[in-house]
């Protein structure tokens, strides 16, 4: 064995093992949820009632994920996603109570046409105090505009 390789090896793999790294991350696509059913039920009723609904272009899902990161130098980073249904429990339970004439004549089928899922997300940092960290952080928060009422 080459004297430098002597030397290197040992401290590096004790500096492997010194790194205390830690990851997790969650994800959840839960899509038989009661918002994601209700509104599938109203995207259905709309297709039915208004002339022209194109229910591809309204999304239905949930999407959840969170990851959390802690750095070997003590910092540590979070992000979190969700997204919603563009019709809630409530306007999707506002759609299926009215008939075809309300929905059509109060304009209910023009703004859910137009509806959009919610999102939300944010990210989190903290600098550690260790060799590279300057003990620092930040938050970051991001939300979609919200489309109007689709059912009053």
């Amino acid at each position: 064995m080459h004297t430098w390789t002597r030397l290197i090896l040992p401290g590096a793999i004790l500096l492997f093992f010194a790194v205390d790294a830690r990851a997790s991350r969650t994800t959840d696509t839960d899509n038989l949820r009661a918002d994601v059913i209700d509104c599938e039920e109203a995207l259905a009723r709309l297709t039915n009632c208004c002339p022209g609904f194109d229910p591809k272009r309204v999304q239905c899902t949930y999407y959840y994920d969170h990851s959390h990161d802690e750095g070997c130098t003590g910092s540590v980073s979070d992000s979190t996603t969700r997204e919603t249904p563009a019709l809630d429990i409530e306007e999707s339970k506002c759609v299926l109570s009215r008939s075809c004439d309300e929905l059509v004549e109060g304009g209910v089928c023009t703004r859910a046409q137009e509806a959009v899922e919610r999102i939300q997300s944010s990210s989190t940092s903290a600098g550690g105090d260790g060799l590279f960290g300057g003990g620092s952080g930040s938050t970051h928060t991001e939300e979609n505009q919200d489309h109007p009422r689709v059912c009053k």
